[in-house]
């Protein structure tokens, strides 16, 4: 079974590693499958990510994005540039959104059509999870999501599952348990559910 979202943690093949701050870069590329991001909202970060990306073609550019919990003032420019980035490259985003999708979502309307990119961590409407879709973008959903009042409508849309956790021991048992329960949810095997993902993750993970 797949990790769509995991932070670095001892070495596991079958997640999508990603980072948040420019000091993790040297170690992520350990990981089969990576990306670099930074959440510090400092553009003088994107020319780091852009390094990498030219050096690394398997590299994504994530995670990024806007959150509600810190200062706003560079985040939605920052953002923005990280898009540039990706249409640049033609490199795929892993997003952090916390709050400020009015934003988000404008700067798709600009900038659209940008390369595949992943939500991560999503927690809010069954309509905004549409409205990614619409964009080409994808839901990824950690355990938390199981609290929210959408949480079954959600797994009618496609979907990948994650941990959102340092890879390792705690990391691959939370990921089995939650398999069981969205393949529960569902009405199918874990096995299946696995198969559904492992075909739909290619777009990020070839």
């Amino acid at each position: 079974m797949f990790d769509m979202h995991a932070h670095i943690g001892t070495y596991f093949q079958d997640a999508l590693v990603a980072t948040s701050k420019i000091e993790e870069f040297d170690d992520v590329k350990n990981f089969k499958y990576h990306s670099y991001g930074s959440l510090s909202f400092i553009n003088c970060d994107l020319n780091l990510i852009e390094e990498e990306i030219k050096k690394d073609d398997l590299g994504l550019i994530g995670e990024v994005g806007l959150d509600k919990r810190f200062d706003f003032s560079n985040q939605a420019t920052f953002f923005e540039n990280a898009i540039k980035l990706s249409k640049k490259y033609d490199r795929s985003l892993i997003i952090h959104l916390v709050g400020h999708q009015d934003v988000f979502f404008n700067l798709l309307d600009l900038y659209s059509p940008i390369p595949p990119f992943l939500v991560h961590g999503f927690t809010s409407s069954f309509e905004s999870a549409k409205r990614i879709i619409n964009y080409g973008g994808y839901i990824s959903l950690s355990p938390r999501t199981e609290k929210t009042k959408d949480f079954k409508k959600l797994l009618k849309l496609p979907f990948f599952l994650e941990t959102d956790m340092p890879t390792g021991d705690d990391e691959t048992k939370t990921l089995k348990l939650w398999y069981n329960k969205v393949s529960e949810e569902l009405g199918i095997l874990p096995s299946v559910l696995e198969e559904i993902i492992d075909d739909r993750r290619t777009i990020f993970t070839p």
